[in-house]
Formats: structure tokens, sequence, C-alpha cells
């Protein structure tokens, strides 16, 4: 287990703080997707978007840093958190690309921040329900065959190894959903943690220097999901039934725990519905022929 000092000062630090650093690392990592001069195309949900300057992208991503920063140093003042929750929805309205999930996650945190009394306790929702719909997009073929037993590297085994492996990919997935409910309990959400903890540790090691060394945009993510789940190592206080009386409260619940539930019948985004390594994601590949 983590020794009870690193969890003790972890405990002390704001979330946001932890939010923002790796926020502004995953911004600075992936500048390109939120400036225009790029190859790839702007893709603006409206017509009406599409002549925006580009020095309007630069600035609202130059912004996007200076409150980062500044949210690092005041995690509790409410105005950097509006300002800055603002300037991402404005950002990510020019460009559906922007929507990426931990981008979604992180404006989700920093709203509950601004908007909840008890913002802890729902941050604990978020968490929770991060897990739970992620563990259950895994359920799927794809994810085993795609993902899993790919970092698994389980090309050259047998077919009975094969048999295990793709055995093994359904249960973490279950295992992850079950973990993601025991968060929101006291007696089962330090074992929960620790179990999520693991499995952070695990996805880097499969995707990081040490592994295939892909998606580089979500190492910075996995280490703050991993930084936030090791301070609830030592969170023993009870979300009670009066916390959603609170009608922030019960708003924030319709993003974070409803509309996801759509994406099962087609009706609500994959990224925005934390559906994270499921092999569900649908997929465009693009061919440029280079011609002399």
């Amino acid at each position: 287990m983590i020794p009870n000092r690193i969890i003790n000062v972890l405990s002390t630090i704001h979330p946001l703080c932890i939010v923002a650093c790796f926020w502004l690392i995953a911004k600075i990592w992936s500048y390109k997707l939120w400036l225009s001069w790029r190859l790839y195309p702007v893709l603006p949900p409206f017509d009406l978007l599409e002549h925006i300057p580009a020095w309007f992208h630069a600035f609202l991503f130059l912004n996007s840093c200076v409150l980062l920063l500044l949210l690092l140093v005041r995690p509790s003042d409410k105005r950097l958190v509006f300002l800055l929750v603002v300037n991402e929805l404005v950002s990510c309205t020019l460009d559906q690309n922007r929507w990426q999930p931990w981008q979604y996650m992180y404006m989700l945190i920093a709203t509950n921040f601004m908007l909840v009394k008890q913002p802890r306790h729902m941050l604990l929702i978020i968490l929770a329900s991060i897990y739970w719909y992620s563990g259950l997009h895994k359920l799927n073929h794809n994810f085993i065959e795609r993902i899993w037993m790919q970092w698994l590297h389980a090309d050259e085994w047998t077919a009975g190894l094969k048999q295990w492996g793709t055995i093994s990919g359904y249960l973490a997935a279950c295992i992850e959903f079950i973990a993601g409910l025991g968060l929101l309990f006291v007696r089962t959400r330090k074992i929960a943690s620790f179990t999520l903890l693991l499995m952070h540790l695990f996805i880097l090691l499969m995707i990081g220097p040490l592994g295939k060394h892909t998606n580089t945009i979500v190492w910075p993510w996995n280490v703050a999901m991993m930084l936030l789940l090791a301070q609830l190592l030592s969170d023993e206080s009870p979300i009670k039934a009066t916390f959603f009386q609170s009608v922030y409260a019960f708003a924030m619940i319709i993003p974070v725990c409803i509309l996801p539930a759509l994406s099962f019948f087609n009706a609500w985004d994959t990224y925005l519905s934390f559906s994270l390594y499921s092999g569900k994601v649908p997929r465009a590949y693009l061919c440029v022929a280079h011609i002399n």
C-alpha cells in the first residue's frame, strides 16, 4: 500500500491543483489541436464558425494556459474557474476534434468546483461514473481483440492461453466497473481506489515508454487520475442523500451519470461517455498519396 505519509501529503493538495497541472501539460503536449495552423482541418459543428481567424484560436489557447497557471496558485478562486470553463467551451465549440475524453473530464471537474457546495462529494461521483461506464464499454469483443490482447502481446500464444487471455480481459472490465461503484461507499472506497491505482499503473506500463510508447497525450491524464485516487485513500466522508437536494449537484448528475448511458443507444457521443480504450469508438482512415 501507499505509505500514510505520502497519503497525508496528497490529501492536503487541492484537487484543482492536480487537474490544472496535468491539464496544462496535456494542453501544451497537444498544442496543434488548439491552433488552426495544422495539416488536419478544423471541424466546427456549424458552418458560420468556419471562418474564425487563426489568431482567435491562438488567443484562446494562450488564455487557457495562463488561466491554468493562475489556478495552480489560486485553486479556490471561482472567478478563475468560471473564466477557464467559458474559455474551454468557446474553444471546443470551434472544433469538434477538441472534445477529447480527458478534456471533457477536466471540464466537468472544474465546473463541479465552481458550482457545487460540496465539490469533493461530486468529484467522487464523477470518478465513479468514469470507471463504471468505462468498464461497461469494455465488455465487448473489440476491446479484447484490439486492445487487451495486444497489450498482453498475445499474438504468439497458444489457443488455450488466448482463451484465458480473453477471460482476463472481460474480468478486467468487470473489476473496473465494480471498483468504480466501490468509490461511492466508505467501506469499499480504499480498496476500490487502490485497485484503480493499479489499473492506471498497468495502463501506463502498457502504453508508456516501457511498453508500446503510444497515445502519449493520455499519459498525463493517467497520472492525474492516480493522484486523485490516492487522495481518496484517506477520504472517509459518506455521500449523504441531502447532497442531492442541491440544484447544482443535481444538474451535474445529468452530464456525469445520465447522458453517458444514452451512448449505449447511439444517442450520445462515445468520447463524452467515458468510453476509454473500449475499442468501440468509430475510426476513420485517411490515405494521403504523395505525387511527384
